[in-house]
């Protein structure tokens, strides 16, 4: 059942959140800027905590740790999900700037997280002697 949800259902809740985004094209620069700072604060913020809390707490090499701060970049999809339950409720309007920046960073950071874990797979494997 859960496979069905996930694989089945999952996508036409992120296509229905994409659908009623009304993008202010007047503002596409701001917006643009906005987002692209959002992430790189978001992504500092996460790969520090995480890299941190991965050697301090699971006691994990750095080659490890920094592999887990990557890894933790895309985890902000769960931002659409309280994004949508926000906008069904009439908390946040779909036409709003914050919407579609939010969209752009968590964008953003599932493509950084992609690039950033590609580029480090041959330094990890070389730290790790894999």
């Amino acid at each position: 059942f859960f496979f069905f949800v996930q694989e089945w259902i999952g996508p036409f809740f992120f296509i229905y959140l994409g659908s009623q985004l009304v993008v202010d094209w007047a503002a596409a620069w701001v917006i643009t800027f906005s987002a692209l700072l959002a992430a790189a604060i978001i992504a500092l913020f996460q790969f520090v905590t995480a890299a941190a809390a991965g050697r301090r707490t699971a006691g994990l090499d750095r080659a490890d740790a920094v592999l887990l701060g990557f890894g933790m970049w895309p985890r902000d999809v769960l931002a659409f999900v309280v994004l949508g339950i926000a906008a069904t409720g009439g908390l946040v309007a779909t036409d709003d700037r914050f919407v579609t920046v939010v969209v752009i960073t968590v964008l953003l950071l599932n493509i950084a997280a992609s690039l950033a874990l590609r580029f480090y797979k041959p330094y990890y494997h070389k730290l790790k002697k894999i």
